[in-house]
Order: structure tokens, then C-alpha cells, then sequence
């Protein structure tokens, strides 16, 4: 079944390959009706597949239908061709490659699977996906939609690959790039494998954010930023804020209203809406922050506020530790979970070794008044976008991507398109 569907992936964009721009966008503008009309369906079985409240979940389809609309109105001149200044006429176009080998995780089963997807797709090239097991259901939900729209049959496929057959993939020379996000360790492995035979990739791993509280930051602005920024999706999200770097003159108020915000906050089944925090999606995950949070109890970090979590699910309580020690695993490691780990500073030499003390370097935010401040502090900052005065995201005009062990390439944007071509070059002299 997989080598079939690779087959098929493989012919359609032999036949597809020199299609028009404006056809492929003819046929992305027929995937927003099917979306928005599915967007009930797929909010639910997000929800139900992997344990995100349906509101969220909704946004996630939403953000989908805005990311076709936006290389609706921008794949032409994304892919136009660039007339490069030299003594002979030399024009750059953009080809596509071939087959874009996506291997997608599970915690933003239909944003994460779009946003590489689509940019493919639209400079030409067809897609196959690997999705995460525990979202099977979703994976064959967007193949289903393309099935129905005006995207010629064969271009996205879905394949049910094991281990074994995803590496085969990888090295298979009907696939010219390979998008992943996930772990670290799993990354490597495919970057290795994907080099082996001179193939590039586009990885967006782990994070571990820095979310950096100056002491002119106005609080009542700040701390339902900070609230949202680590517990959306049950912290189950690379660019959520995991390490709370605050001035001490702020560090007490900043604790106090971070406490009373959490309270605020229900756990439960995510198909009530009046919850806001759902389970982590699968019981190892859920062992594995447990175990993050009883070796930081083990070294002595101080935990202010933890909530009870219901009976029944994969629940981690919401917990917020002070002064954490920077040797503990919550501020070495990623945690995958609705934990936060705060830390005060006082002077900008000490924010900028706390926010670079870690492997990673995905994404951060700086909250100050003094604007031209936090975008010069921005710059001593290891990570690959850095927001001021708003939580770290994605969107879809701004290249996205981290630096360190947060991996390489970017997606998004028109740099993210050019992850999925050929920069061809062609010089052309006068006889």
C-alpha cells in the first residue's frame, strides 16, 4: 500500500508538474468551501482523536482556511521569475521538485499537516504524509478533502507507515524533501537518514521559549499573555512559553496574578465548553511530565500553585514553580505540559544568559514599554523568531523556523515555499 500510494504521488506530479500557477490556485481555492463546511466535523475530531477543547480545535481549522487564502493571494509572485543583475541576461525561476515527504506530529493535527502541505503544493510538487498514529483519523480527514476538491487525484496522499517504511521513504529518490516536526531525537535520525542520501529537509523540533518580563512590562497586559501562552493546547505546543524570566521588582505581583489567573482555568472533558484545559494526548506523554515534575519536587524547587486534575484522563495538574533552579528538568529540558517554571533576574547581562541557557532556540517574547530596548535585548537572544509585546506564534506572512537544537530551514512565508523548489538559473547570451 505505501510503495502504491508513493507511486501514485510520483505519476501525478509527472503529469502536474508543468502546470500553470493560476490552475494550482484554482484548485486551493476549492478547498475553502470543503473546510469551511468540515469545520464542525474536524473541530470534534481533533478533540476526540487527541484531547484539544473543541474551541481550540476550531481555531486550528480556522487558521488552515486562512493559510489557503494567504498562498491564494501570493503563490504568483512567491514563484515568479527574478531577473538577476549580471554582464549576460540571467533569470532565476522556480521549479518544483518532486515528491514533499511530510512526517507530521499530533499535537496540531490539521495546522502542522497544512503548512507544509500547501506551499508544496503549490510551487508544483505533490505530498505524501505520514501522519502520527493517534491522529489517523485526522490524516485521512484532509486527504479526504482533497479527493473532493479540483486537485488532481494522486497529488496528496496519505500513507500508514511504520517505522521500517518511513525510513524506506525517506531515502525512496521519488521523494526530493522531507518536512518534519517533532522530537529532537526523532529529527536527527531522519536528517541523518535524509543526508545519507543528499536530501534536504526542513525540521522544526522541540522549544523551551523564554517568555521575559522587563520591569516596566504593564502586568494586567502581560500576565493573560503569559497565561494563554503556556497553557493552550494543555502546553502541548513547541512555541508555547515554558521559561518565565521576570525582574525581581515585578517577580512577586507577576507570581500573584499568574496564581489567580490559574484558578480561573478549568480541566476536564474537552468536549465541554466550559473547559478550557483538555488531557495530554497519550499516556506516555503524560508519564513523561509527571516524571519532569517529581524530579523538580526531588531538588527542592519550589511549587506555588498546583490544581486537581479530574479522575478519568491523561491529566497533568496546572502547576507553577518559583526560583526553579537552572540545573532542574523543567528548565533544561522541553516540557510537553501545562507546567510553568519562573526564574527573576535583574540585570539585562543575566536575562540574556538565562533566556540562551538551553539547547534549544525555537522562539521567545520580551514584554517592556521601552520598545527599542527589547529589540536590541531581541538580538542577543539564540531563537529563531522573537516577538515584543505579544506570545510567540506562527503566521503565515513571517518565516518561521528555529536555530540550535530546534532544527533548520523555515516554513511559512515565501521563504517556506522556497524550501520546496529548485532555484533554477538560467544565463542567456546573445549569438
Amino acid at each position: 500500500m505505501v510503495e502504491s500510494k508513493l507511486e501514485i504521488a510520483h505519476q501525478s506530479f509527472l503529469h502536474q508538474k508543468f502546470t500553470s500557477v493560476s490552475n494550482r490556485i484554482d484548485w486551493l481555492k476549492s478547498l475553502i468551501p470543503i473546510l469551511e463546511s468540515s469545520k464542525a466535523q474536524w473541530s470534534r475530531l481533533a478533540t476526540v482523536e487527541m484531547g484539544k477543547p473543541l474551541l481550540e480545535a476550531s481555531h486550528e481549522v480556522e487558521k488552515c482556511i486562512g493559510l489557503c487564502r494567504f498562498f491564494i493571494e501570493n503563490a504568483d509572485s512567491f514563484l515568479a521569475a527574478e531577473v538577476i543583475p549580471y554582464s549576460k541576461k540571467a533569470v532565476v525561476t522556480k521549479s518544483p521538485v518532486g515528491i514533499v515527504l511530510g512526517i507530521m506530529p499530533w499535537n496540531y493535527p490539521f495546522w502542522q499537516v497544512f503548512r507544509f502541505a500547501i506551499p508544496a503544493l503549490m510551487a508544483g510538487n505533490a505530498v505524501v504524509l505520514k501522519h502520527a498514529p493517534n491522529v489517523t483519523g485526522c490524516a485521512l480527514a484532509v486527504e479526504g478533502v482533497f479527493k473532493n476538491s479540483l486537485f488532481p487525484e494522486g497529488l496528496f496522499q496519505v500513507v500508514l507507515a511504520d517505522v521500517e517504511q518511513t525510513q524506506r521513504l525517506i531515502t525512496d529518490e521519488r521523494v526530493q524533501r522531507i518536512s518534519f516536526t517533532g522530537s529532537n531525537e526523532t529529527g536527527f535520525k531522519i536528517a541523518m537518514a535524509a543526508g545519507s542520501v543528499g536530501k534536504k529537509c526542513v525540521l522544526e523540533l522541540g522549544g523551551s521559549d523564554p517568555f521575559i518580563v522587563m520591569n516596566d512590562a504593564p502586568l494586567d497586559l502581560v500576565v493573560p499573555q503569559a497565561i494563554k501562552s503556556r497553557f493552550i493546547n494543555a502546553g502541548q505546543s513547541c512555541i508555547s512559553a515554558k521559561r518565565f524570566i521576570v525582574h525581581s521588582s515585578m517577580y512577586d505581583e507577576f507570581m500573584e496574578r499568574m496564581i489567580q489567573e490559574m484558578r480561573k482555568l478549568n480541566l476536564g472533558d474537552p468536549l465541554e465548553s466550559s473547559n478550557q484545559i483538555g488531557p495530554l494526548a497519550r499516556r506516555d506523554l503524560q508519564s513523561k511530565v509527571l516524571n519532569q515534575i517529581q524530579s523538580a519536587k526531588s531538588s527542592n524547587n519550589p511549587l506555588l500553585f498546583e490544581t486537581e486534575v479530574p479522575s478519568k484522563g491523561y491529566f497533568v495538574p496546572l502547576m507553577l514553580f518559583g526560583n526553579i533552579n537552572r540545573g532542574s528538568s523543567l528548565w533544561q529540558e522541553e516540557v510537553f505540559g501545562p507546567v510553568a517554571s519562573v526564574i527573576p533576574f535583574q540585570q539585562d547581562e543575566e536575562l540574556i544568559a538565562l533566556a540562551n541557557d538551553t539547547k534549544f532556540g525555537l522562539g521567545a517574547s520580551i514584554w517592556s514599554k521601552d520598545e527599542e530596548k527589547a529589540f536590541n535585548l531581541a538580538q542577543h537572544i539564540d531563537a529563531g523568531n522573537v516577538y515584543v509585546n505579544e506570545m510567540m506564534k506562527s503566521d503565515f506572512e513571517l518565516p518561521f523556523g528555529g536555530t540550535k537544537q530546534s532544527g533548520f530551514g523555515k516554513e511559512l512565508s515565501k521563504s517556506g515555499m522556497m524550501e520546496f523548489v529548485n532555484l533554477k538559473t538560467s544565463i542567456i547570451t546573445s549569438l
